[in-house]
């Protein structure tokens, strides 16, 4: 399990409700989830949020902002970003099975 704690990078995925052009939305279409930094933590599940929008000048702030897995059904929530997998390293061509080089 992870622990929130000042500085780690999160993702916020905002409400229809709160989904605001002015205020969360840069080009139009932009996606609802963006990314945030942790500045304040109240336990693991709560936390407080600087929020990064792209293409908007300013700052947004989110105050105790609840985890995906305890918040309302249909409100904005923050998650831990998803981990990509590493691609697999391609075969140099002519390579044969064995072959280090």
């Amino acid at each position: 399990m992870q622990h929130a704690t000042i500085g780690r990078i999160v993702h916020v995925t905002f409400s229809d409700e709160r989904l605001d052009k002015r205020s969360h939305q840069g080009a139009e279409g932009q996606s609802r989830t963006v990314p945030a930094i942790i500045v304040g933590v109240h336990s693991d599940e709560c936390v407080n949020l600087q929020v990064f929008v792209d293409g908007r000048a300013g700052t947004l702030w989110l105050t105790s902002l609840t985890h995906k897995t305890v918040a309302p059904n249909g409100a904005t929530f923050w998650e831990w970003p998803k981990v990509a997998e590493a691609p697999k390293p391609k075969k140099k061509a002519g390579a044969k099975k064995g072959d280090s080089g």
